[in-house]
């Protein structure tokens, strides 16, 4: 297939770097919204850029996976060297509190956080003025073709055999009033983490993995509602405002960015909780893979390992 010519299945913020990043790199590239086939989760993510805290909470299987993460970070710094607000990245809230479970008190500086909803408008009007068309089917495709599609990412799965592999996490966050006294800073503790948004507090997340239903349960409200308080007593009376539901794309080896095994079929999917912390770094690796390049961090995410003589 003609690799100057690129369709991108999926336009949540993975699909969207992408996008950007290829039709940068000199593609013509065409970006297909698949949700009708899956709400992006990143419209319902918290967005937090944490990769230490990340790493000291939930170490991944793949120590190089830290790498990449803190690549993620990297690259929304640059961004907003560029795009200024249009990143999406909150100028005023800095570093991660974390409180383990052992009871100790850390603190995490530099980590920022991003409003996904704003940073997909940005890189929405940047893919657009690189030249990214959109459409609404996958079907006139002609070149390669990359999978960036979420946890709906399994519906491609006629096309390789790697989208087969992802499968959803379904979380649920909610948004409370901010304390007057909440910190400058994200919170994080056992099964929680509490991430500030101008006047509201986000308190997230559930993770329910196999689970599709998209309705927002009291029960998992509640809960995370006790796991807070137990970080933040100031919120015994904090009543919930808004609740949101998405679907994070999983699998049991990491993220999937690069090429598939299948010819001319490229992934950029399976970043589970992270997937607005590495998305600009996954669409420079991704790139660099339908161009032929090298990149350092490719070997961490290649989804051809996923059928090697490691795959657990």
């Amino acid at each position: 297939p003609d690799m100057s010519d690129v369709t991108v299945i999926g336009a949540g913020i993975m699909g969207l770097a992408c996008a950007r990043a290829l039709a940068l790199d000199g593609a013509r590239v065409t970006l297909v919204d698949a949700s009708d086939v899956v709400r992006p989760a990143s419209r319902a993510a918290a967005g937090m850029c944490a990769p230490d805290s990340e790493a000291l909470l939930h170490p991944p299987a793949d120590p190089g996976e830290i790498a990449l993460w803190r690549a993620g970070l990297a690259a929304w710094e640059a961004f907003e060297a560029h795009a200024g607000a249009d990143a999406g990245l909150d100028a005023d809230v800095r570093g991660t509190d974390i409180l383990t479970a052992d009871g100790a008190a850390r603190f995490m500086p530099g980590e920022r956080l991003v409003d996904p909803v704003r940073a997909m408008a940005g890189l929405m009007a940047q893919a657009r003025d690189a030249g990214v068309r959109v459409a609404k089917s996958a079907q006139a495709a002609t070149g390669a073709v990359v999978i960036a599609a979420g946890a709906g990412s399994g519906a491609f799965a006629g096309l390789a055999p790697e989208p087969a592999l992802v499968s959803p996490v379904r979380g649920q966050l909610l948004e409370i009033a901010r304390p007057i006294a909440f910190p400058d800073r994200m919170v994080r503790g056992p099964g929680v983490y509490l991430a500030p948004r101008g006047d509201r507090l986000i308190i997230g997340a559930t993770s329910h993995p196999g689970a599709i239903h998209l309705d927002a349960r009291p029960e998992d409200a509640r809960e995370l509602l006790a796991r807070a308080r137990r970080l933040r007593p100031d919120l015994a009376s904090a009543a919930v405002l808004a609740s949101r539901v998405g679907l994070r794309p999983a699998t049991a080896f990491g993220p999937l960015i690069g090429p598939s095994t299948a010819p001319g079929v490229f992934l950029a999917t399976g970043a589970h909780r992270n997937g607005v912390l590495i998305a600009l770094v996954a669409a420079e690796i991704l790139a660099a893979a339908v161009a032929g390049r090298p990149h350092p961090l490719s070997t961490v995410v290649d989804p051809r390992r996923t059928s090697g003589p490691d795959r657990p």
